[in-house]
């Protein structure tokens, strides 16, 4: 009796470890990055083309899935998406993306523990790799961040190529990440997800309520608005908000120029979780992050300057300022105001940031998990007769994904020094292409919106530059080939860090910049022409470790009891250790009464 109700204490003090454990199953067999998962999907023709020609209505149908090669039956299926779904419905592509719901007509069926499964169609992305690579990313950085893996996916025996699967943000995410007795979660998407502060009323932050995950009532939801009102006021902003978590999602979105998110005027591609009235944001749907959203869309500016300048795409998105992230005024994301307008949250920002290109940037993680990535789906791509893009589109724009992480790293990394103005007003000011140069990146070898379907020599192409493959164990190398190869381009970039001739318009503090002092690590140095180049790598066939416990930038020192408030044992979880602990004396008590009792007789 007292070792069970140990046991039964233990479990609730700790469930999320009890609650990982189980979780365990499903993020080991489905979503192993290491290779890529064999998904087959099968529904009958009549429902199948009741989706086709209904794709919008976004309804569930019955389908038997197969995820290496152990079979599901009676899941739910829909087509899923916003503007990537009503785009590939106004074309001839049936490659949709999908959500997978394991248990909407079997109650309590699931993967594993998984009940919810997103089947994302890379769209817009030449790559196939910045949703993979920011998800990875958010994770390095110690944000909470959904399971994905790469999976080819097969309906009705038909093959409809490369898919992102990603683990759905509902209960076993939550479980997973938070333990059973975790709080409410919310997805963002309509009215109120700017979060400015518009009265009491519940209705008036619908976008919010109305697509609440967990079940919420009034009160829970009320916590919400107390967060938003103080989040306003800029009063009691550690008592409403997990700041640590929130800055480190902003650290890694604004560094990714992440765009389809909380940071442009469609507020929206983010979730709330809410635990004792303590919020964090999470990050979801990141296909268009790597500047897709900001060098098409971007809010009302769409590439421009403010002081109506034209600015190049590659510029835009490389020296996207770090310290008015947003596409709008800053002042109309109050998340982001807020928080910056404290100058200790603001500092520990910059250090997120700064680790960012130190950690996985500059250490050449990065790198390596971009060419690596691309050798393990290569052969899928090639076989890949729905895509969107090419082979060769596919092989090409990997260089162009490489060359914009490191430029916008480098970028980065001079505008926390001041060499490079870190606001719009600022840069509006200045010519951007005397820092780093002009035209570094072609963005549209990335990808866009309403992209092609890969029409251009699509199936003809598969055979094309077959000698560049390299197997996916082998860590990448740079060369100095750039034609299409998976190797990094032979580019002026230094992945030690940044020490080389960057050309700086003038040493002298002007339009708030502010030259790094002398023997920093990113002393500028004058170029004749006026045009900068970064240092090659001093060794071109140097491999790159990747390191397997993705081991996270240290957390900030902020001397706040509530940064992690989220992982703290609850006062009712102490309350029935208590009690436990009383009955099991109780039980101890009495047990010894009656032996003594016993022996007397």
């Amino acid at each position: 009796m007292v070792c069970a109700l140990l046991f039964t204490s233990f479990l609730l003090v700790y469930p999320k470890e009890v609650s990982n454990a189980s979780s365990a199953q499903y993020s080991t067999l489905l979503f192993d990055n290491t290779k890529v998962t064999d998904i087959k999907i099968n529904i009958s023709d009549e429902d199948w083309q009741d989706m086709l020609s209904n794709p919008l209505k976004e309804e569930y149908h019955k389908a038997d899935i197969t995820i290496n090669g152990e079979t599901f039956y009676n899941v739910g299926i829909r087509t899923k998406g916003n503007t990537s779904l009503s785009q590939v419905a106004s074309s001839d592509s049936e490659r949709y993306s999908f959500k997978v719901k394991f248990d909407k007509y079997v109650t309590g069926q699931s993967y594993y523990g998984l009940d919810m499964l997103n089947l994302n169609n890379i769209y817009a992305d030449a790559t196939y790799l910045k949703e993979y690579l920011s998800y990875d990313l958010f994770e390095f950085m110690g944000v909470t961040t959904p399971e994905n893996s790469f999976s080819n996916i097969t309906i009705n025996d038909n093959n409809y190529g490369l898919y992102l699967a990603i683990e759905g943000l509902q209960e076993s995410y939550l479980e997973r990440n938070y333990g059973y007795d975790h709080g409410n979660l919310y997805k963002a998407e309509g009215t109120g997800t700017n979060l400015k502060y518009t009265g009491e009323t519940q209705s008036n932050y619908s976008g919010i309520k109305d697509n609440a995950v967990t079940a919420v009532t009034d009160d829970d939801f009320q916590k919400i608005i107390d967060m938003i009102r103080n989040l306003n006021n800029g009063t009691d902003l550690e008592k409403y908000i997990d700041i640590d978590a929130t800055l480190r999602y902003f650290a890694v979105s604004t560094a990714l120029v992440n765009l389809d998110s909380y940071q442009s005027n469609l507020f929206h591609n983010y979730y709330i979780y809410e635990k004792d009235g303590v919020c964090t944001i999470l990050p979801w749907d990141l296909n268009l992050s790597f500047g897709g959203f900001s060098a098409e869309m971007g809010g009302k500016n769409k590439g421009e300057m403010n002081n109506s300048k034209r600015t190049s795409s590659d510029l835009s998105t490389i020296h996207f300022p770090i310290d008015e992230p947003t596409s709008t005024n800053l002042s109309d994301s109050p998340l982001l105001e807020k928080l910056l307008e404290v100058d200790e949250y603001k500092e520990l920002y910059h250090k997120y940031l700064n680790d960012i290109v130190s950690t996985y940037f500059d250490s050449g993680i990065f790198k390596n998990k971009l060419y690596s990535n691309a050798s393990l789906i290569d052969e899928y791509i090639k076989k890949d007769s729905t895509a969107f893009y090419s082979y060769s589109q596919f092989k090409n724009s990997l260089d162009e994904l490489y060359k914009l992480g490191n430029y916008r790293s480098k970028s980065i990394s001079l505008q926390l020094t001041g060499v490079i103005p870190s606001t719009k007003e600022a840069q509006n000011q200045v010519n951007l292409d005397e820092y780093l140069g002009s035209n570094l990146v072609n963005m549209s070898l990335l990808g866009s919106m309403g992209g092609g379907k890969g029409d251009e020599n699509k199936i003809n192409d598969i055979n094309q530059n077959t000698d560049s493959n390299i197997p996916s164990n082998v860590p990448p190398q740079i060369n100095n080939s750039t034609n299409g190869n998976m190797n990094p381009p032979d580019m002026d970039i230094n992945q030690e860090g940044i020490n080389g001739d960057i050309h700086s318009p003038n040493n002298n503090s002007q339009n708030g910049m502010t030259a790094p002092p002398s023997g920093n690590d990113m002393m500028m140095q004058q170029t004749e022409s006026g045009n900068s180049k970064l240092p090659k790598p001093e060794d071109n066939h140097q491999q790159i470790p990747v390191p397997n416990d993705k081991t996270k930038p240290a957390m900030g020192n902020m001397n706040r009891t509530n940064l992690n408030s989220n992982k703290s044992i609850s006062t009712l979880e102490i309350a029935i250790v208590l009690s436990s602990i009383v009955v099991m004396s109780i039980a101890c008590i009495l047990a010894n009464k009656f032996k003594r009792k016993k022996y007397m007789i």
